[in-house]
């Protein structure tokens, strides 16, 4: 709204309005958490000790004898739900931010366009493919322990590290530095 239609900014985004998305997005989550663990509740637990890096609901899973099908599907069902439907919502907000901007006759506003619009695409699908890689291996109780752990670690390591990196590449000075650290890496002494 405030790039497509900056003059109607106020009069679309009232106070109301914000309350009203504010309120559709914490109810949604409010209730598939809800439903998680109703899920979670029901099932008998065998074990007591918790050996993921983390305590997530999915390592509640591993502390059952019973069978976890409806949780996993529960879970993958509304992990893919979500993901899709935010990665569909912020691909057409792109799209309607880049026709808008590609339209202007200034070519400023089309770079800056391409360059935000490719540089939060980009962390956002990094942070998406490092989640659901993280969720399906912890559904899955044959993987190997450490395995598990170590994709925990990659999600909370990962993303962060590269963001500055994405963000900040198109600024001379740390590109320059970027690519130095890069030929000294792969190209010592050279």
């Amino acid at each position: 709204i405030a790039i497509c239609d900056p003059l109607r900014y106020n009069s679309i985004m009232t106070n109301s309005t914000l309350v009203k998305l504010c309120s559709l997005a914490w109810g949604g989550a409010f209730v598939v958490i809800i439903i998680l663990f109703a899920l979670t509740l029901r099932l008998p637990r065998c074990r007591s000790r918790i050996t993921e890096a983390n305590c997530s609901n999915a390592a509640l899973f591993l502390l059952s004898c019973a069978d976890t099908t409806v949780n996993n599907i529960y879970g993958l069902f509304i992990t893919f739900f979500i993901s899709g439907l935010s990665f569909l919502v912020i691909v057409w907000t792109y799209i309607r931010i880049l026709i808008t901007c590609l339209y202007k006759r200034q070519s400023s506003s089309k770079s800056k366009a391409i360059h935000t619009c490719a540089t939060h695409l980009t962390v956002y699908i990094i942070f998406e493919f490092t989640i659901l890689f993280t969720i399906i291996m912890q559904r899955f109780q044959n993987v190997i322990p450490n395995a598990r752990k170590i994709t925990w670690v990659f999600f909370t390591i990962f993303p962060p590290y590269v963001n500055p990196i994405i963000y900040g590449i198109y600024t001379k000075e740390i590109r320059n530095n970027v690519l130095k650290c890069f030929k000294n890496t792969i190209l010592p002494n050279q």
